[in-house]
């Protein structure tokens, strides 16, 4: 079934890869996500944000300078992008005096938000990691493999406890860190169901945006390579992974905060590199306002980590480019460091709070010892 979400996100990748992406080859396999805006009122459709990947970062490799995404799986980069956009559509409006955004607009209050009649659509070519597609893959696995990952049973399965990758994918329902594969260095990168069920509470627009625009909520998910027959049922484990786990009432958020469970939608159209027996190493990044980029290792392509001298521009959406960024908007948090600024969004923190706190929805969320240091969010 032919899906607009879908089609706005794979026009925009076909001309990359006719132009810009040849080393990605038919039989290169990747995964897709982009995040498309629609206007209510007419036929409308605006890929805004793109991300392909399927890599993370495990602990030991994590930089401390933010010049690196510590997370590249497709539905991560492209939420990043979107934040990218955000802040590149914010500082057109603010700078040309000509400019008027088709999607945003400033309220009287100061705060930005989208337009009444735009709708936040994201695209992702197949089921997202952790709890959407742990009942997919246990159909999917031989009997050897289904024994061996149902049968491990090194964490007690109860709320709170997050387990690695596809262990124990009969839990249906519980918190996962990435990788799947059991010979991958451990990370600890939550799945991309666990962050897209927080993103259902706090937004896509995350803690520095939040200081000057309400949250951004995504109202519709649509998922590539669900055969008919299994889209009921996959529709939901969806609903369930993106927001009724343990459901949160909308009483206990601050305002402007809610639960806002997008709805979920199959589409039929293939993914190029879909399917193939490669995986690919590198990772797409690109956002609407002319920004691509190919990353590996969370790094510019042709970066070296042996290089140790060797000084490079991170990419547009690490966590320094973005603040960076973001301080051209706000120039009187000059003075303080990116985990600063992200803990003085004080509604945004205490929405994330209540998910994770004991008994909350997320809770047994992994985090760094500076997040329990409380330095960084």
């Amino acid at each position: 079934m032919s899906n607009p979400v879908a089609l706005a996100c794979l026009e925009v990748w076909s001309d990359l890869a006719s132009n810009s992406l040849r080393f990605l080859r038919p039989g290169q396999y990747t995964i897709l996500a982009g995040f498309v805006l629609h206007s209510e009122d007419q036929e409308d459709y605006k890929c805004i944000a793109l991300g392909s990947g399927t890599k993370c970062l495990s602990r030991s490799q994590l930089p401390s300078d933010g010049s690196a995404l510590h997370d590249s799986h497709a539905e991560v980069i492209a939420r990043r992008n979107a934040i990218l956009w955000i802040i590149r559509e914010i500082l057109e409006c603010v700078t040309r005096s000509d400019y008027t955004s088709r999607w945003l607009h400033r309220s009287d209050d100061g705060r930005w938000r989208l337009k009444d009649h735009v709708q936040v659509a994201m695209y992702i070519s197949t089921l997202p990691c952790g709890d959407a597609s742990m009942l997919s893959l246990s159909l999917a696995q031989d009997e050897k493999m289904a024994a061996l990952k149902s049968s491990n049973q090194s964490h007690p399965l109860f709320p709170g406890v997050t387990l690695r990758g596809r262990n124990n994918y009969s839990a249906l329902g519980a918190l996962r860190t990435k990788p799947g594969r059991a010979d991958s260095s451990a990370s600890i990168s939550m799945s991309c169901s666990d962050k897209m069920a927080s993103w259902t509470v706090v937004g896509l627009q995350g803690a520095l945006l939040a200081r000057i625009m309400d949250p951004v909520y995504i109202d519709s998910v649509v998922v590539g390579d669900v055969s008919q027959p299994q889209q009921a049922q996959t529709r939901i484990e969806c609903e369930r992974a993106f927001s009724l786990r343990r459901p949160l009432g909308d009483a206990m958020l601050p305002y402007p905060f809610q639960v806002h469970a997008p709805c979920v939608d199959f589409t039929d159209i293939p993914f190029s590199n879909g399917h193939g027996q490669i995986l690919g190493n590198e990772c797409v990044s690109w956002e609407a306002h002319g920004c691509m980029e190919v990353l590996i290792n969370g790094r510019l392509r042709g970066f070296s980590t042996k290089a140790k001298t060797q000084k490079m521009q991170g990419p547009a959406t690490c966590r320094a480019s973005l603040f960076a960024l973001f301080l051209r908007l706000e120039p009187s948090l000059q003075k303080l460091s990116y985990h600063e600024a992200k803990l003085g969004s004080l509604a945004y923190q205490d929405s994330k709070h209540i998910l994770r706190k004991e008994g909350g929805p997320l809770s047994g969320w992994v985090v760094t010892q500076e997040d329990r240091d409380g330095t960084t969010s």
